[in-house]
């Protein structure tokens, strides 16, 4: 049986009657092939035997200064689709976006919601983990390969991140509309990388590196 909301995208949004394919996944690596025997509500779907999916690698994490308003809800949208491992928001010194008090659970929570229904979409078997809100760097001090995009950087991110095909684990630090400061981009311990001679909106930035990023890696394009 599917949740409420689940049901409710699949006949309505979807518009899928009874004896419909159907692919369900479990967020954490099992699929399977199906077909939906029951309407309800809930909705039953009959499930064939499950297949389990590895784990891309290397995993792409993405440590994200908060841009304005609700941008970075399209940030994690287009992450998803991409097939981007993990999402880490995090406040920087230039961010203006500053959620405090109960605005943190509320805000992560969209994030969240926004991730699964993007997953659904995308028809992804491990989809996109939103982290708990962090400042900056977050997780980027914990990796060793990667790069962040810099306000005075020359270097290529293609060749700034190099082969990291063999690598565990990738970070990509991206600032927010005014950008990182040098400090900032000093404390991540990742090289500075530029993505060309054109000025990018901050989410249009996350996701141009996002995709350079996992060509790099061997798993995009």
């Amino acid at each position: 049986m599917l949740d409420d909301g689940d049901g409710r995208h699949l006949t309505r949004a979807l518009r899928r009657r009874e004896g419909a394919p159907v692919s369900v996944a479990d967020g954490a690596g099992r699929a399977w092939q199906g077909v939906i025997a029951d309407l309800g509500p809930p909705v039953v779907v009959s499930l064939e035997t499950p297949v389990d999916v590895v784990a891309r690698r290397p995993e792409l994490v993405v440590v994200h200064a908060l841009p304005e308003g609700r941008k970075l809800d399209d940030v994690v949208r287009r992450l998803s689709e991409l097939g981007v491992d993990r999402l880490q928001p995090v406040i920087s010194a230039r961010a203006e976006n500053r959620p405090a008090g109960d605005k943190v659970a509320k805000q992560l929570a969209r994030w969240r919601a926004v991730a699964h229904a993007a997953a659904k979409q995308a028809r992804r078997a491990w989809p996109l983990t939103v982290e708990e809100l962090a400042t900056w760097p977050g997780r980027l001090k914990e990796l060793s390969a990667g790069a962040v995009l810099g306000p005075q950087a020359s270097r290529p991110l293609g060749e700034a991140v190099g082969d990291v095909a063999s690598a565990h684990a990738v970070g990509l630090g991206v600032g927010p509309e005014g950008g990182l400061t040098q400090q900032e981009v000093g404390a991540a311990g990742l090289a500075p990388a530029a993505l060309g001679d054109t000025v990018l909106r901050t989410e249009t930035a996350a996701l141009a590196a996002a995709a350079v990023v996992l060509h790099r890696a061997g798993r995009f394009g």
